[in-house]
């Protein structure tokens, strides 16, 4: 059997001429062979990403969604003898402890449940001597938070003239219909003035109760 002897790398395995000094100082000048892992490595680099890679990285790693729950707080309270909402006139005493003396327009949501008892007062907007600006998304938040069946509106009119506006008409018709979507009915809305007198949209046929 031939191959390379181990020890001086010239000769084949039987028998070897040179002397046992020899065999060792060929064996002593014997040069190893590179570690396969260390050629491995630098015949194949492993790409390293970008400065503004790594950046987008870290920022992507670091990227948290929030997880959140809504609830309502109670602001304060007011007195009011019944609970129950039976008919416009209740509507408008119910503003009055709450708009009378008010330097500007303020619009008011009742949240009432399936017997017309009162679950909540939120007020939706503070406006101007003459206007206030409402958003339905502002509405109906409070209501599907208070788990209304019912909604009813209670504005005021600085100037002491209840007679409702266009601007009123319009907000109160886009309002009905929003409550559609989300099975609330309007009850009503109740114009009042400092005066004592006030107006209702269902009285004026203004409102369609189904």
């Amino acid at each position: 059997m031939q191959g390379r002897c181990p020890i001086c790398l010239n000769c084949g395995w039987a028998p070897c001429e040179l002397t046992q000094r020899e065999r060792a100082k060929a064996f002593l000048n014997k040069k190893p062979a590179p570690k396969r892992s260390a050629f491995l490595f630098s015949q194949h680099q492993i790409p390293t990403p970008s400065s503004e890679r790594r950046k987008t990285m870290e920022t992507e790693k670091l990227t948290k969604i929030d997880i959140v729950k809504i609830h309502m707080v109670k602001d304060g309270t007011i007195e009011y003898g019944k609970r129950a909402i039976r008919n416009p006139k209740d509507l408008a005493d119910l503003g009055m402890k709450f708009l009378k003396h008010a330097d500007r327009e303020i619009f008011l949501l009742v949240c009432l449940n399936t017997r017309n008892q009162i679950n909540c007062i939120h007020v939706v907007s503070i406006g101007t001597v003459n206007a206030s600006l409402v958003a339905p998304r502002e509405v109906f938040k409070i209501a599907l938070l208070s788990n209304a069946s019912e909604v009813a509106f209670i504005h005021n009119h600085v100037s002491g003239d209840v007679e409702p506006s266009e601007d009123d008409l319009l907000i109160t018709k886009r309002l009905a219909e929003c409550g559609k979507l989300f099975d609330i009915k309007l009850l009503d809305h109740v114009i009042i003035s400092d005066e004592g007198k006030y107006e209702s949209f269902l009285e004026r046929g203004l409102i369609k109760q189904t």
